[in-house]
């Protein structure tokens, strides 16, 4: 899960192009089996690649959550 503000996908290259939401998404996607600390490098990495030496204007927050699952066959599933 991820949480963003749009300080991220407003963020401007030089030429004044937006990194956009489609970028975001697309380096979640490629980096989803990695830890949440490896998943913010790797967005905020790309990012820096994208807006070059081009001065940020807005704030950058980006909150990656993972859940890790259990498997146990001893439990049952209950619906209350």
């Amino acid at each position: 899960m991820y949480f963003i503000l749009n300080g991220i996908t407003e963020a401007e290259d030089e030429s004044g192009m937006q990194y956009g939401l489609k970028r975001l998404i697309d380096i979640a996607k490629a980096n989803w089996q990695k830890s949440p600390e490896e998943v913010k490098q790797a967005v905020m990495d790309d990012l820096k690649l994208f807006i070059g030496k081009k001065e940020v204007l807005d704030d950058i927050t980006l909150v990656v959550l993972k859940r890790k699952y259990e498997t146990n066959t001893n439990v049952e599933n209950t619906v209350v």
